[in-house]
């Protein structure tokens, strides 16, 4: 690319860049570039040059700017300028039949709605499954570049369908570029956490554009004069701009006597205040508009002949303040209408406001119906007149709740609510109620995410509320105010329930049978199934009656789960086969990936695991059209993960764990992956990489010490390095908390941990001559007598819980049968366990060709597994037992052990202290006396020559005498 298509200086780095970009994109690989820089500094005219030089090459070029409108926002703005800009290119015959779904997407574009009644708004994930499919079908002619610029000033909306477009696009020819401004604490809040999460989906790279050196700023000082520019003017405007290419041809244009000392904000004034009257009062009024304002809303604004205001807007765009912008005018630079906006008179800037929203109110077509409320809104707001603010900001709130805008709903209720002190007969303007306002702030603040402002929202709305006169809204909000006490950890849940339920209406519309629904969840949450059975059937009879499907359908599923809860789960699984076609036929895709996610779980539970990772296969699918890859796509690819981990598929498990967390930020949907991440990495002895992740979970919520999950592997860790009372600690305290509606297979897997974390301890302190407590012990009994054993992999649970309870003077001769049970719940790794114990018990009862037997089955289930953790405590067991393992581990070592003299018990004592252990952790892991292990030790120096443990240490991984896949610490549990 030479350098008139970069406007006389080398960007080189930065167009090869884009250009190698755009390569992966015709291979079929879609991408993202995200292109950062402070203001001025040339982010637009770069993906301007290279939108030029794509669109030379055969891509198709669509193009959409986010807009400033104050802290509020207009949703998918940039995406409506996008489909403006293809119905221009290609017509609406032929995008109806490239998309199905096309009239869809069309209605987000009002001036192209047919005639006749409004449609039903669609959800905003089907708007952003059809755009993603749009983007598709379209690549399928010709690539596709899609260019969003001024993403600092971006809605929330618009971000997530970026976020979404990031995680779902998949073998397209689509490349995606996003200009955002850098340099402005005002915007980096707003984006943080959206460029956090770009960065952890795949195929986005970033590009920052630096300012020009000073060879760069001398080419294009040059460029612009026409001539080489001489070095004296080089240094001056290159010591003032410091490479900002904007700032340079501000500081070249002013160059003369007298403006040298100036600052670039007054030399930007000073050189508008040259151009005639009429010109400044265009660029003014213009500035009030924003960066950009169309040619008939600015001529409504000014009012002036026609001849009169061409010739100021002329007079603007030679004196380049304006460039003309499609069928309007668009600021040079953002920094230019800053520096105008800056410059007016507090009164000034109020008489344009006012001006623009009673042009904008009386003349509605001046402007896209998409935005005209948001922007009288915003106007009015401006103008310091909240009492004509106030219904437009109503009107702006419904029209993104129409979109499923939640986020951009709850900034303009929020900024009503603000405006409501101020304002007489607010009701009477608003057309609505200041009570119903704080309930729909407060139910778009849960719909968007944002539960603490919910519940704060809820609050303030029950404390309006006469509760005896209005029983039903009271009915809602507290059943919304105890689901978010749930959520959140806060008391006072079930004191709502219950007032919520004396205070339910013989009447109830739709909205109190959603109420019911919630109260069910609710109580399924705090271990009440019972109650929440009767509620939830209420729920499902008003909605049924009211023929509301959708909330008929969520209370269902809801009962589903109570009725698996009650222990009925072939009734709860063929229910919620029935729902899923149920939802399907009327596209409830929200209500499908829910029941989704409980089928997985359910049929997982009673080891149909097979048919659990057909659910959670369809199900992510169903959360990539729904636009939710980020949250129940997570939950659904994390389920699939954690049934590969127990049928022993681990590479595939791992490759699940990695595909969860790429697809979202590391928030609470972000908790599942990690733990099932931990999961694995324990069972393969990479204690290392399951605390990495532990600790990443404990980070994202610092309330879950009790998550059985968490605490086992806590426990199991603890175990590890020889921490018996913190795994007591962790293992006790999560026990306690156990209660009816935490998962009966993790409860399960708890118990087992803790007994053997007893059993571990048991033989410690009577190796020792130290007591120990019965207090777990006597928790662990107490919970495992309330646990069902119906599934597979539960009854398999209670038999190994047995074993390990069994197993504390010498080995329980159960341990067969609980391999056994193992292998019929499908379950390898658990089965394996139960050989090594098998054969330890045949072991200690002299039955060596048993014993042998089993752990060579254990050692081959090992061995495939790549349980290395568990592979180094049946290598320990042949050891005590004498039972030769013919391994390649042992084989290859077998030399070296022999030349040097090395007794097995000295193997294992070399092992320990290679990592680097004490004389007294030796003593423990091996249950030998601390004198006993220094003995070895001593020995162990003298045999190798050496005459210090690290010599020792590094003799052996010298001598190769382990293999180093296996240098971990063998877990005490065995």
């Amino acid at each position: 690319m030479d350098k008139e298509h970069l406007g006389g200086v080398d960007r080189f780095e930065e167009i090869g860049h884009l250009r190698r970009a755009a390569e992966s994109v015709s291979e079929g690989r879609p991408r993202f570039v995200v292109l950062g820089g402070e203001a001025g500094v040339g982010k637009t005219h770069l993906v301007r040059r290279f939108a030029a030089t794509a669109a030379g090459s055969g891509f198709r070029v669509l193009t959409g700017a986010c807009v400033e409108l104050g802290s509020e926002g207009i949703p998918l703005i940039p995406v409506v300028s996008v489909l403006r800009e293809l119905l221009s290119q290609t017509g609406d015959g032929e995008l109806s039949a490239l998309l199905p779904g096309w009239p869809i997407l069309a209605g987000l574009v009002p001036e192209h709605r047919p005639g006749g009644d409004e449609p039903e708004p669609p959800g905003q994930a089907q708007l952003f499954h059809l755009f993603t499919a749009l983007l598709e079908r379209l690549s399928q002619e010709r690539p596709v570049l899609l260019i969003i610029e001024d993403l600092h000033w971006s809605d929330r909306s618009t971000r997530d369908l970026l976020a979404v477009l990031a995680r779902v696009l998949r073998g397209v020819r689509v490349l995606i570029v996003l200009t955002h401004r850098s340099d402005d604490p005002r915007y980096a809040e707003r984006l943080a956490a959206f460029l956090a999460e770009l960065e952890r989906a795949r195929e986005v790279s970033h590009l920052d554009l630096a300012r020009f050196t000073k060879p760069q700023t001398a080419e294009l000082i040059s460029a612009r004069l026409g001539e080489p520019a001489p070095a004296s003017l080089v240094d001056r405007i290159f010591a003032r701009s410091g490479g900002n290419a904007f700032f340079v041809e501000e500081l070249l244009r002013a160059e003369s006597p007298g403006h040298s000392g100036h600052s670039l904000r007054e030399l930007l004034l000073t050189r508008l205040q040259r151009l005639p009257e009429p010109a400044q009062r265009v660029i003014r009024t213009a500035a009030v508009a924003g960066r950009s304002v169309s040619h008939r809303l600015l001529a409504a604004v000014l009012a002036m002949p026609d001849d009169a205001l061409f010739d100021a807007v002329r007079a603007a765009v030679d004196g380049q303040a304006l460039e003309a912008d499609g069928a309007g005018y668009r600021f040079r630079h953002a920094l230019l209408q800053e520096a105008v906006i800056g410059s007016l008179l507090p009164g000034e800037r109020l008489a344009l406001h006012r001006r623009y929203a009673e042009v904008l109110t009386d003349n509605p077509l001046l402007t896209f119906a998409d935005r005209l409320d948001a922007m009288i809104a915003h106007h009015w707001c401006h103008a310091e007149e909240p009492d004509r603010a106030l219904p437009a900001l109503i009107r702006a709130a419904r029209n993104a709740e129409a979109l499923r805008a939640f986020a951009e709903q709850h900034q303009w209720l929020e900024r009503a609510l603000e405006m409501w002190a101020w304002v007489r007969n607010a009701d009477e303007l608003a057309g609505v109620g200041h009570l119903e306002v704080l309930e729909a702030a407060g139910l778009a603040a849960w719909n968007s995410g944002q539960p603490e402002t919910a519940l704060e929202l809820i609050d303030r709305a029950l404390d309006e509320t006469d509760r005896s006169l209005d029983r039903a809204r009271a009915t809602v909000l507290l059943a919304r105010q105890a689901k978010l006490r749930i959520n959140l950890g806060r008391p006072g849940a079930l004191e709502a329930v219950d007032e919520a339920y004396r205070l339910t209406p013989p009447d109830l519309s739709a909205s109190g049978a959603a109420a019911f629904e919630i109260l069910g969840r609710t109580l399924l949450s705090t271990g009440q199934p019972d109650r929440a059975r009767d509620i939830c059937q209420k729920a499902v009879d008003i909605a049924a009656g009211l023929g509301d499907v959708a909330v008929a359908l969520t209370a269902r599923t809801t009962l589903a789960v109570v009725h698996a809860d009650l222990g009925d789960h072939e009734r709860a699984l063929a229910e919620l086969r029935e729902l899923k076609a149920l939802a399907a036929r009327h596209g409830q895709l929200s209500e499908l990936e829910r029941i989704h996610v409980h089928l997985a779980l359910m049929l997982w539970s009673a080891g149909r695991y097979e048919e659990a990772i057909d659910a959670t296969v369809a199900g992510t699918a169903v959360a990539d059209r729904a636009g939710s890859s980020a949250t129940w796509g997570v939950v659904l690819v994390a389920q699939r993960a954690a049934v590969l981990v127990a049928v022993g598929r681990w590479p595939e498990a791992e490759a699940q764990v990695a595909e969860a967390l790429a697809r979202g930020p590391e928030g609470m949907f972000a908790i599942s992956p990690r733990l099932i991440g931990a999961e694995l990495a324990v069972a393969r002895g990479d204690f290392a990489a399951a605390k990495e992740h532990l600790e990443a979970v404990r980070e994202l919520n610092k309330e879950l010490p009790t998550e059985v999950s968490l605490a086992r592997l806590t426990t199991q860790i603890a175990m590890h390095e020889n921490r018996i009372d913190d795994a007591r600690a962790a293992a006790g305290t999560a026990l306690q908390a156990v209660t009816s509606r935490t998962s009966v297979s993790s409860v399960w897997a708890l118990l087992i941990t803790a007994a053997q974390l007893e059993a571990y301890a048991y033989l410690r302190d009577r190796a020792l001559d130290t007591g120990s407590g019965d207090d777990l012990l006597d928790t662990i009994r107490k919970v495992a007598d309330g646990l069902p054993a119906t599934a597979p992999p539960w009854r398999a649970s209670a038999a190994q819980l047995a074993a390990e309870l069994d197993s504390f003077d010498r080995p329980s001769p159960a341990w067969p049968e609980v391999a056994a049970a193992w292998d019929e719940a499908g379950q390898p790794y658990q089965a394996c366990h139960a050989r090594m114990r098998a054969a330890e018990a045949a072991s200690a009862r002299g039955e060596r060709d048993a014993a042998a037997r089993w752990l060579g089955a254990a050692v081959q289930e090992a061995d495939r597994l790549g349980a290395r953790s568990l592979r180094e405590q049946l290598d320990q067991l042949a050891r005590r037992a004498r039972i030769p393992l013919a391994t390649p581990e042992s084989a290859s070592r077998r030399p070296a052990v022999e030349k040097l003299g090395l007794t097995p018990r000295e193997v294992e004592v070399l092992r320990l202290v290679a990592e680097g252990r004490s004389n007294r952790q030796i003593a423990q892991q091996l249950f030998i006396a601390g004198k006993t292990a220094s003995v070895h030790v001593s020995r162990i120096l003298a045999k190798l020559g050496v005459s210090t443990r690290g010599e020792a240490a590094a003799a052996a991984h010298r001598l190769r005498l382990f293999d180093e896949t296996h240098e971990v610490e063998t877990s005490p549990s065995a």
